[in-house]
């Protein structure tokens, strides 16, 4: 698989920009095939040493309709999950991200709505939410973020913060409504004519 890693990613490249690049793009894209091979040997060693790790999805789009209290029609949700996967039997909901990772530890849920520092946090819990919308049976154990510029640290996962350095991995039952009452709560306040939209602060 390493070896194909040139390859696709060429091929990726051209069809996005059909001229070649040039300047700082050639050392960015050189750094991306440096990651993904990385990520890859990395996956590698794992299985080696008896680890199990199936792919169920890459780019996934998903959608699902929910009724809202206080919102006349339904409303659909969608989005485009990176990867999920089997691991070990547990299912894991998956971003990449190049840039820097947030605060994924929720030590208060009533804040998740709100608080800008639990972007991250809110995204993945809406890809969990999806994911489990559309596949019932295999419904998320985790969601996590990979992050290509720091992989030597291992997937962040979002979940309830239970120290100030650990953070409860497993999703569970009442976390995935805990992020269902978030969503109603943003969704609300979007179709709230008395609340003006505002840019939150950097």
């Amino acid at each position: 698989m390493i070896t194909n890693i040139d390859a696709v990613a060429d091929k990726v490249v051209k069809a996005i920009y059909p001229h070649d690049i040039s300047g700082k793009n050639v050392l960015a894209f050189a750094a991306i095939k440096r990651n993904i091979e990385q990520a890859v040997a990395m996956e590698k060693e794992e299985i080696a040493n008896g680890s199990i790790i199936t792919l169920l999805a890459l780019e996934q789009k998903l959608a699902t309709s929910l009724t809202i209290s206080g919102v006349s029609n339904s409303i659909k949700i969608k989005g485009t999950v990176d990867r999920v996967d089997r691991y070990n039997g547990k299912i894991r909901v998956l971003d990449y991200k190049t840039g820097k990772v947030g605060n994924l530890g929720i030590s208060d849920w009533s804040l998740v709505a709100t608080d800008p520092d639990l972007g991250q946090a809110r995204q993945l819990l809406l890809y969990a939410m999806l994911w489990n919308a559309t596949h019932p049976n295999q419904k998320a154990n985790h969601a996590g973020i990979i992050a290509l510029k720091e992989l030597n640290k291992g997937i962040k996962f979002v979940g309830d913060k239970i120290s100030p350095r650990k953070i409860k991995e497993d999703l569970s039952e009442e976390n995935m409504q805990q992020a269902a009452n978030v969503l109603e709560q943003i969704v609300q306040k979007l179709f709230d004519s008395q609340t003006p939209f505002s840019e939150p602060e950097a």
